[in-house]
């Protein structure tokens, strides 16, 4: 999954909890990327992530993100 936000307006509290407990929960997702405009906002996420233990990278690229989603991706999969 690729979420662009870097256009978008920082999300207010509850929106931003409710975005990590579905990251957390993995049901729909094996990995999230999320671009980010500025480079807090990238470590930031990234720690966050690397903390909760889930696959979540934060990105200022879509082809870094692309690239990093399809680290061991096999067709065909499901």
């Amino acid at each position: 999954v690729v979420f662009d936000t870097r256009d978008l307006e920082a999300p207010s509290k509850e929106v931003n909890q409710m975005y990590w407990e579905w990251v957390i929960a993995g049901a729909n997702h094996d990995r999230v990327a999320l671009l980010v405009r500025s480079e807090m906002k990238r470590v930031e996420g990234n720690m966050n992530a690397l903390s909760k233990g889930v696959k979540l990278r934060s990105f200022h690229d879509i082809d870094e993100a692309v690239k990093w989603l399809l680290i061991g991706y096999r067709p065909g999969r499901g």
